[in-house]
């Protein structure tokens, strides 16, 4: 069995849920109702056996999958002795597959005798040697390495060690075919470490240098899916992930697999595919530390970009970035000049634009925001491996004023996909003016009357991650007696 079929054995039907927070203070997002369970096929429950343990199956789906997970389809040895000859990242990476699988079944017990096999068999990590890990540096890039193997590696990537040029100037002079060798060397190297924050970084300098390839027209009738991987924490593309593309079949109570493939290597595939309902699972058993995510979906009749960005459950070695808290008038989205910003002990007075800049660690913070004539805000601040710019909204003290009878107007907002430019509906949009959150109907239209005129009025659509779309702001000036009408466009995060 190839290693990518061996990978993908099984991606039928898995996940692991997301979590999503907001940083700012509007009305927290209804959480997504519980999927009703699946009912039993016919035939089903049935035992399946191989000593010394034994499990009930409700479904097909579940038959498959736990014939995989005993070694009996496809054959190979019990789970005992498969699981006692893998190294510790590569049990770690059993675990998190395993888990995925059986989390996506509704299969609790199951995923609990995940936990424990990886107990039975977990093996003590090593300390990493005296002087390590150790920050190798050129230019514009540094690179954190664990040992004196991953240094020697590092310092000839980067032209150090043996002495040569930078790495930007030695790409920028090689051939695609240079190219390709280059990235399949160190890709290998990186992998073999299991260093897939290198492995990352291998693929995105090779997608730097090497041009973007048009992509073909889908057929008439036939839709395009750009699917694209990225790193939750740097944000940076992760080439080369597996994964499983699965159709909803409503005879078969679930999901049937239809493609296999992965990602290039600046983290994209494009697929032409008939409008219907999904769900993409990606395989990183090949990578250290990362999950195995998936996401439902429904095709529309456009082209539809999906992205997912891989939650790293081994942390990263603790890097310093520039965190900017830009402050601004809740009502007006004017910065506010002077308000002072407080996090981890420090205090910075913002500039004229309303921003005060940190120096911080990666890792969670709280943060207080003050400011004569405003409500005081506090907001907690996650520091991931990449510079940021959070945005503070400050409200003035005495809350919201309704207008006088007369002096009234309206505002209509209404929400589109960027794509498609079709109506999103059950979008929560935020009204300034209002004070209050309303949903958008199925035209995408949300509608605040009774607002004061003559001034700006501001407003926030925040879908909220789990509904996919980037949250965007503006304002309005709403007249007498009339409807402004404002519309909101929402590209998919």
């Amino acid at each position: 069995m190839k290693t990518e079929d061996y990978i993908l054995a099984g991606l039928g039907l898995a996940g692991l849920g997301g979590v999503a927070y907001a940083l700012s203070k509007r009305p927290i997002v209804p959480p997504v109702p519980p999927v009703p369970p699946v009912p039993p096929s016919p035939g089903y429950p049935k035992t399946i056996s191989r000593s010394p343990y034994s499990f009930s199956v409700r479904s097909l789906q579940e038959e498959i999958q736990m014939n995989d997970f005993l070694g009996i389809d496809p054959s190979g040895v019990n789970i005992d002795s498969y699981l006692s000859g893998l190294t510790s990242e590569q049990l770690g990476q059993w675990k998190t597959y395993w888990v995925g699988i059986w989390v996506g079944l509704k299969r609790t017990d199951m995923s609990a005798f995940v936990g424990q096999m990886y107990n039975k068999y977990a093996k003590e990590v090593p300390p990493a040697p005296p002087g390590y890990p150790k920050r190798i540096s050129r230019g514009a890039y540094s690179l954190i390495v664990k040992n004196i193997q991953e240094e020697s590696y590092a310092k000839d990537m980067l032209g150090i060690d043996p002495p040569g040029v930078d790495i930007d100037t030695y790409l920028s002079g090689l051939t695609l075919s240079q190219l390709e060798q280059w990235k399949k060397y160190w890709a290998k190297i990186w992998g073999d470490l299991k260093r897939t924050d290198i492995f990352a970084f291998v693929g995105q300098m090779y997608h730097k240098y090497v041009p973007i390839l048009p992509v073909p027209p889908a057929p008439p009738g036939i839709q395009t899916l750009t699917i694209i991987t990225t790193h939750q924490e740097t944000g940076d593309a992760f080439p080369d992930i597996y994964w499983a593309l699965s159709v909803y079949v409503p005879s078969k109570y679930g999901y049937e697999t239809i493609k296999k493939g992965k990602t290039d290597s600046s983290g994209r595939s494009v697929e032409h595919i008939d409008d219907g309902k999904y769900m993409l699972q990606y395989s990183t058993t090949t990578y250290v530390g990362f999950g195995s995510p998936y996401k439902q979906f429904t095709m529309p009749a456009s082209p539809y970009t999906l992205s997912i960005a891989f939650e790293t459950h081994e942390p990263l070695p603790p890097t310093e970035q520039t965190i900017t808290i830009h402050v601004q008038n809740w009502d007006t989205g004017a910065p506010i000049k002077g308000a002072m910003v407080t996090i981890n002990g420090p205090t910075q007075s913002t500039s004229g634009t309303g921003d005060a800049e940190f120096k911080l660690m990666t890792g969670s913070y709280d943060s207080i925001i003050e400011n004569g004539g405003y409500e005081t805000e506090t907001q907690s601040i996650h520091v991931a491996h990449r510079d940021k710019t959070y945005t503070i909204d400050l409200q003035l003290t005495g809350g919201f004023v309704p207008p006088s009878p007369g002096e009234a107007g309206s505002l209509r907002i209404t929400v589109l996909n960027a794509e498609t430019n079709q109506p999103i509906s059950n979008i929560p949009v935020w009204c300034g003016g209002a004070g209050v959150t309303k949903r958008t109907e199925s035209s995408g239209v949300a509608q605040f009357d009774n607002l004061p005129t003559g001034t700006i009025i501001s407003f926030t659509v925040n879908p909220g991650s789990y509904l996919g779309y980037v949250e965007q702001r503006g304002a309005a000036t709403v007249d007498v007696g009339r409807i402004t009408v404002k519309t909101v466009k929402l590209n998919p995060n």
